[in-house]
């Protein structure tokens, strides 16, 4: 299982997560739910930042490089990793906050295997230390044994493949390649292709970790969109791509309803890449003038869908993918999200502001849970097995203004403790109820 620890770092004083297939993270704002994100996605994006660095140089070294005699490359490569990891772990971690004084920050990669990063601050004084656990030279070993089994054939293309398997691995992930959906996301549907050429071209010469996000994201929503291209004119076109098992037709099915739900109509993408979305009326709508929910949450659903498609694992970091959708839309997204998780054992940790959202998931927590007892009931109630949500499978916390954090998911009720944000709900009713009073008392006074 994944950890991270993290004290004395922006507006975090002490907080304690542990992440899981579906992580939920709630809480004011300013209290550190971005900060909780940006760092796990900095650490889990360690394994593909190094593959950026070391792939372009030693896919084009010879076997010869690679011999079990050449102890001294061997040696300068594992500083190389050691020193990029700790090295890349400062620069990045000072984008996201000023170190506090006493900062310490821990991210467990593996918690059983003591495989972790650690930086503390002290004094002005930063130091990164890697866990008994991580074992650089078994990794550097791992590669050398690779390239030598690969000997002289195509080496270059091989080893590059070798070390996508290798890293993540190491790394205790099932895939090289974490995204970060970040709030805002609407900017990849309101401009034009040519402007997110512009954007990306140019957001390196912007300072900033937002932009840094914003950037990665577009980069990854340009291959998305090639990606749903290629699958024809409409999200049903799937089933002429591939010829998937009754079992996974029918989930693909399900996927494709809650989409159209959420959308509110049918998806729409021509040769040309121009979106749309044909509505019930049979109108079609371009992406770029849909509602600002709509494009809030296509890429997120898109992405959602694909990766149940390809049956492939993946790590998403969503900002409040509640973000102007009615709550019964955000319930939906929920639901695909958890069918997604479930389907392909992918990793989702959100942020949220919405008590709709936690509400959504205690339903397919208790829909787990009734299923032991009446599956079939269960089931004609609208959640399916594949759409239930295991305990054991989601955690939650709840970031305070004073900078601890709460861990509200209850191992006895095995729900959510959604009280934390209904309280506020209370709050304003319990205000009404107090200004309908004054109003009620004074015309009872005037009327007597």
């Amino acid at each position: 299982m994944q950890r991270i620890v993290i004290k004395n770092f922006g507006p975090i004083k002490d907080a304690t997560i542990d992440l899981k297939n579906v992580t939920v993270l709630i809480g004011e704002q300013a209290t550190g739910k971005s900060t909780v994100a940006q760092l796990v996605y900095f650490f889990r994006s360690i394994p593909s930042r190094l593959f950026a660095n070391l792939n372009p140089n030693l896919s084009t070294e010879g076997p010869n490089f690679f011999s079990e005699k050449n102890s001294q490359i061997r040696k300068s490569l594992e500083i190389f990793i050691s020193n990029f990891i700790k090295d890349k772990t400062n620069l990045e971690i000072r984008k996201i906050h000023k170190y506090n004084q006493n900062t310490e920050i821990l991210f467990h990669y593996e918690l059983k295997e003591e495989r972790y990063i650690k930086i503390k601050n002290n004094n002005n004084s930063t130091i990164v230390t890697l866990g008994k656990g991580f074992d650089i030279q078994t990794l550097v070993n791992k590669i050398f044994s690779s390239a030598q089994l690969l000997g002289e054939m195509n080496i270059r293309s091989s080893l590059w493949v070798h070390l996508l398997n290798i890293l993540p691995e190491h790394f205790h992930q099932s895939t090289i390649v974490s995204i970060y959906i970040p709030a805002g996301r609407n900017i990849t549907t309101s401009f034009s292709n040519l402007f997110e050429t512009f954007f990306i071209q140019n957001a390196g010469l912007q300072s900033g970790r937002e932009m840094e996000l914003m950037k990665d994201f577009m980069l990854f929503v340009s291959k998305l969109k090639d990606d749903i291209n290629k699958l024809g004119l409409t999200l049903q076109s799937i089933f002429e791509v591939i010829e998937p098992s009754q079992e996974h037709k029918i989930l693909l099915e399900k996927q494709i309803h809650i989409f159209n739900t959420i959308l509110k109509g049918k998806y729409i993408s021509t040769d040309g890449g121009t979106e749309k979305i044909e509505t019930k009326d049979e109108n079609k709508i371009l992406l770029s003038n849909a509602s600002s929910g709509q494009q809030e949450a296509i890429r997120i659903i898109q992405d959602l869908f694909l990766l149940t498609a390809k049956k492939e694992k993946g790590y998403r970091i969503i900002e409040e993918p509640e973000a102007h959708l009615f709550p019964d839309t955000q319930k939906a997204l929920m639901e695909m999200l958890v069918t997604t998780s479930n389907a392909t054992n992918s990793q989702f940790l959100i942020t949220t502001h919405s008590p709709y959202i936690l509400t959504a998931l205690n339903n397919l927590l208790i829909a787990k849970q009734a299923a032991k007892y009446a599956a079939e009931q269960v089931e004609n109630t609208g959640y399916p097995s594949f759409m239930q949500l295991e305990f054991n499978n989601i955690s939650a916390y709840m970031l305070n203004s004073d900078g601890s954090c709460t861990n509200i998911a209850n191992p006895t009720s095995q729900l959510i403790q959604a009280y934390y944000i209904d309280e506020i709900s209370h709050k304003i009713g319990s205000d009404f109820d107090t200004l309908f009073e004054i109003i009620t008392e004074h015309e009872y006074q005037e009327n007597e």
